[in-house]
């Protein structure tokens, strides 16, 4: 087995089915003391949904981790070129993954992308799991938000990180 992560661009196709998974996987993997069972299933319905994914994922913006030949996570840059900022629009990693390396190296890439593009800032709205992740990347919180699914309160953050 290898410990190398391999990164690669989104490519439609099959790509869309272990995409939806991992998201569902990871979402439903949180602690429910951090996310109750009720909040997890309207972030991710359940079946997962492989439609939405199919038109939400652009090859353009979003990376894909591969460890062990497995899909280990995912994470997309949106790039406005015209206020030269980014949005992180999902970041997630499988739980069978955390902590081996696979967010920050994909966290390093699409900093990379950020720096090629000549952006000035990055922006995410972060889950109360991912904020210390982000914390750790530079970002800091602007505003906590209160986002209401199917009546479901969820509670995420606002975060900006200043590229030099």
């Amino acid at each position: 087995m290898s410990n190398e992560i391999e990164l690669r661009t989104y490519q439609e196709g099959d790509d869309v089915i272990a995409i939806a998974d991992l998201f569902f996987e990871s979402i439903h993997a949180i602690d429910d003391a951090i996310y109750s069972p009720q909040q997890k299933a309207v972030w991710a319905p359940e079946p997962p949904k492989y439609d939405y994914w199919a038109t939400h994922l652009k090859p353009s913006k979003t990376l894909l981790a591969f460890k062990e030949n497995r899909l280990a996570g995912f994470m997309e840059l949106e790039i406005n070129e015209l206020d030269r900022t980014g949005y992180i629009d999902c970041f997630y990693v499988h739980s069978q993954f955390q902590g081996q390396g696979i967010g920050k190296t994909m966290f390093e890439a699409i900093l990379s992308r950020a720096h090629e593009h000549q952006l000035s800032t990055l922006y995410v709205d972060a889950s109360l799991v991912a904020r210390p992740v982000f914390e750790r990347q530079g970002f800091t919180v602007i505003k906590e938000n209160q986002v209401v699914r199917q009546g479901v309160s969820l509670t995420n953050f606002s975060m900006e990180k200043h590229l030099a």
